[in-house]
C-alpha cells in the first residue's frame, strides 16, 4: 500500500491471507519500530495512547499463547478507557477459550470484576501476619458496581470526603430535609438517601 517508500511500509494482514505471508518479505519489508498501523477508508488513522495498549495487549498475547497457557496480566485498566477494559476482558475470554487456557488478572477494576464470576475472583487482605485469600459472597458477574467496590476493594472502610461534607452540613441545619431543600436541584436519590442515614446515625 501507499507509493515510493511508504509502499513497503504497510503490509495488510488478514485471517484469510496469514499463510500468504512470507517471513523473509516481512522482515525486508518492514520498519520493526513503527509497530502495528490501522487503516480507515484506505488512510492510516491515529490511535489514542488506550487504544495503542489495548492493540499491542491483543497482539502480544494472541503471538504468545499455546494450549494449556497461563497468562498473566497486571492491572489492564491502567491505560484503558472502561469501555476497551471491557472488549479486552471479551476478547481475552474467547482467546482463552480457544487455547483451553487460563489467565490471572491483578486489577482495581471493579469494571473488570463485573465482567467475571464470582468463583474467579480472590480477595487479597493484608492480616497482622499473613495474607488472607477471601472470595465475595455474592455473584459479581453483571453485579452491581457499587456493591463490588464496596466488598472487594473496601471502599466502605474508607473514609470519605463527601460524608466529611454532610456531617458538617447536618450540623449547621436543623434537620436533613432542611440540608436537602437548601441544595435544591444540585442533589440526586443516592445523596438524599444518604444524608437522611447519617442523619440518624
Amino acid at each position: 500500500m501507499g507509493t515510493g517508500e511508504d509502499r513497503r511500509r504497510y503490509i495488510p494482514i488478514a485471517a484469510d491471507r496469514v499463510d500468504q505471508l512470507d517471513e523473509n518479505k516481512l522482515s525486508a519489508a518492514i520498519f520493526p519500530d513503527s509497530g502495528v498501523t490501522f487503516f480507515k477508508d484506505s488512510e492510516p488513522i491515529e490511535l489514542s495512547s488506550g487504544q495503542r495498549l489495548f492493540a499491542y495487549i491483543v497482539i502480544n498475547v494472541v503471538g504468545a499463547i499455546r494450549r494449556n497457557s497461563l497468562i498473566l496480566v497486571d492491572e489492564p485498566e491502567l491505560f484503558l478507557h472502561p469501555t476497551l477494559e471491557i472488549q479486552f476482558i471479551d476478547m481475552l475470554k474467547q482467546i482463552l477459550f480457544r487455547f483451553a487456557s487460563k489467565a490471572l488478572l491483578a486489577t482495581h477494576s471493579v469494571v473488570t470484576v463485573r465482567e467475571v464470576p464470582a468463583d474467579c475472583v480472590h480477595v487479597f487482605e493484608k492480616g497482622d501476619d499473613e495474607l488472607i485469600l477471601k472470595k465475595p459472597p455474592f455473584q459479581t458477574f453483571g453485579g452491581d458496581v457499587q456493591r463490588i467496590s464496596s466488598y472487594v476493594f473496601g471502599d466502605i472502610t474508607v473514609s470519605k470526603p463527601f460524608e466529611t461534607w454532610i456531617k458538617k452540613q447536618l450540623s449547621e441545619y436543623d434537620s436533613a430535609d432542611d440540608l436537602i431543600a437548601a441544595l435544591g436541584d444540585d442533589v440526586n436519590e443516592e445523596l438524599i438517601i444518604q444524608i437522611r442515614a447519617m442523619e440518624r446515625d
